[in-house]
């Protein structure tokens, strides 16, 4: 996928995404994404794209092997070309007249996971920069509270404009616009960070090692203390005074050094 000039350099899916929270950015992962992309172009017999469809697939990773694994959810846009020549997006829906947006990742909300999926929408979408963006309708039953903030953020963000029906902007629809308004991120958020599918393999195969490595010393302890033992039981008394010596060797060590010491004191003393 190319950008449009002008937006930010992205990681082409398929990728891992690491999101740490919003207010620490510097905290361990709260999660991993992974996200795939499929497009799908229509042409005609001159060559010459007809329509396209984006469909971004993510899902949670589990977070330990006896996790049931999450859901895999979509996020969908299109573009077709119209009868007179010019074109029309949806950054919404595969249908370039409607769509809708939903982001199925409780207990993650607000961390810009979404943010991050409609910002490679929005640059695949400025590949046809006349065609127009199909209006995204605001409903107010959508709006509660603070949400009514951060819905209207998670659009405006990338340049898009609504006309709320009042103050409260519960409810609105987007202003007419083109593609190559939408407006890109400029740089990702501190709490968000992506490492291509390969190079998330190559790290899990390291930390693999590292954990081999580390359950072999284990099996290798086990082994001499498993040694240890049966000696123990084969020769109890032996072992028994084996321990006592190790427990009182410094003492000993050191009350017979102090009686060297004396009898040389007194040795020179005598002369």
């Amino acid at each position: 996928m190319q950008a449009a000039e002008g937006s930010p350099v992205l990681l082409p899916p398929p990728l891992l995404l690491a999101v740490r929270p919003r207010l620490a950015p510097d905290a361990p992962p709260l999660a991993r994404i992974l996200i795939t992309q499929d497009e799908h172009i229509a042409r005609d017999d001159a060559g010459a794209i007809v329509s396209a469809q984006l469909t971004i697939r993510y899902r949670r990773l589990a977070d330990a092997p006896s996790q049931p694994p999450y859901p895999t959810h979509r996020f969908l846009a299109c573009y077709a070309r119209q009868w007179d020549g010019g074109g029309r997006t949806s950054l919404t829906s595969h249908d370039p007249y409607r769509g809708t947006v939903f982001l199925d990742l409780e207990g993650l909300e607000g961390n810009r996971i979404g943010s991050f999926l409609m910002n490679q929408v929005v640059t695949w979408a400025r590949r046809w920069p006349d065609a127009e963006v199909n209006p995204i309708t605001l409903l107010a039953h959508q709006a509660r509270g603070e949400n009514t903030i951060r819905r209207n953020r998670f659009y405006e963000q990338f340049g898009i404009a609504f006309a709320y029906t009042d103050d409260t902007k519960a409810a609105g629809t987007a202003m007419e616009m083109r593609a190559g308004q939408l407006k890109p991120w400029e740089h990702m958020p501190d709490n968000l960070s992506v490492t291509p599918l390969e190079a998330a393999f190559d790290e899990q195969q390291r930390e693999l090692a590292v954990l081999r490595l580390d359950q072999q010393t284990i099996q290798l302890r086990e082994r001499a203390l498993r040694r240890e033992l049966q000696r123990a039981i084969a020769h109890p008394l032996r072992f028994a005074a084996r321990q006592i010596w190790y427990r009182y060797a410094p003492l000993l060590v050191g009350a017979a050094s102090l009686t060297v010491l004396g009898a040389l004191s007194l040795l020179v003393l005598t002369r």
